[in-house]
């Protein structure tokens, strides 16, 4: 193959080393080759590519010279959007109140509008890339009770970062736990699983009212847990579980347990064991319970499966429990929320 004098042998390989994009790169590879006298079949082997390909690049490359083997990709604008600045203001204003129909906005739901409101017919894709474009993603609401105190929240985040810190300077040996309770039984748990399309899965149940309680003790800041199987819950119960947690702490250490106010929690039978403090959280507040979050991996375990008896249901969450216990970086991705105490940020 002819190649043109654009640049010596020596010039193609340092733009070969140089180009940062891998397309120029590799078309100035193809280039250099040629220029060593390589044959187009040579050079298709060597790159990976068609001879076709190294051909074209060539003639590109003797046509229009070194700027003839850029990636002009970047430089295109892209497609022409399908509204204008003044008609995805309309939709955006439409976003913010309910649709038409007084239900909630859906992709279909938004189309028609635009068809209807702007005389413009789309497909559902442009429709939902408008829609990111704008910032928009499908979000579950998070839950929250009508009688929780926003303010009291924040006053806990704020307070309970300020005692943690006190007591380790003080050279206390500070674990900070939080701890909650799941209830398990023989009603069946149903996921979501992937399937080929066109089957939809089956899970074998059978409504049966017999229950189980995990109870869960982890630490956010490592991920470290230790998790109970009880068969029932109450003050007596509860202070069983906190005698096995006092009994988990390594020398030396007392843990700070951060709960809910159940009534076997705050009830003043509950015998506490000296090393465990309990820090109960603002009444109507289960989002700042990190232990929410480590159900749906227990849950696994028993979710689309049917179990003969409770005992065989209780050995698999069991064993459930074991694994998140030597998997502590996933507990702590779960647990560990961006307003909970470090001991980084302590120290």
């Amino acid at each position: 193959m002819t190649v043109a004098d654009h640049l010596t042998l020596n010039e193609l390989w340092r733009r070969v080393k140089k180009a940062k994009d891998p397309i120029e790169k590799h078309r100035f590879l193809a280039v250099y080759h040629a220029k060593r006298g390589l044959t187009a079949k040579e050079i298709a082997k060597i790159t990976l590519s068609s001879i076709r390909w190294v051909q074209e690049t060539v003639r590109r490359y003797n046509r229009e010279g070194p700027e003839g083997l850029r990636d002009k990709r970047h430089q295109n604008p892209g497609q022409k959007p399908k509204l204008t600045p003044e008609e995805q203001r309309r939709v955006l204003e439409a976003l913010q109140g309910p649709p038409p129909d007084g239900g909630l906005w859906t992709g279909p739901k938004l189309r028609d509008w635009v068809e209807r409101e702007l005389g413009k017919k789309l497909s559902l894709y442009p429709i939902y890339r408008l829609l990111h474009e704008m910032g928009f993603a499908l979000r579950v609401p998070r839950p929250r009770h009508a009688k929780a105190d926003g303010e009291a929240q924040e006053a806990f985040k704020k307070n309970l970062s300020a005692q943690v810190q006190e007591a380790r300077a003080e050279g206390r040996k500070v674990r900070l736990l939080a701890y909650d309770e799941h209830r398990l039984g023989l009603k069946p748990v149903y996921r979501r699983v992937w399937a080929r399309r066109g089957e939809r899965p089956l899970a074998v149940g059978a409504h049966r009212y017999r229950w189980f309680y995990v109870c869960t003790f982890v630490e956010p800041e490592t991920g470290e847990s230790l998790s109970l199987l009880v068969d029932g819950i109450d003050t007596e119960v509860m202070g069983w579980v906190l005698r096995e947690l006092r009994a988990w702490l390594g020398e030396g250490e007392e843990a700070w347990v951060v709960l809910d106010r159940a009534g076997w929690h705050v009830s003043g039978r509950v015998e506490v064991p000296e090393g465990v403090r309990l820090v109960f959280l603002p009444p109507y507040s289960p989002e700042l319970q990190p232990v929410e979050r480590v159900w749906p991996l227990v849950n696994e375990a028993v979710a689309n499966r049917y179990f003969r008896d409770l005992e065989e249901m209780m050995e698999a969450v069991a064993e459930r429990c074991r694994v998140l216990a030597q998997d502590p970086e996933t507990l702590r991705r779960h647990t560990l929320f961006h307003w909970w105490p470090r001991t980084k940020e302590l120290a």
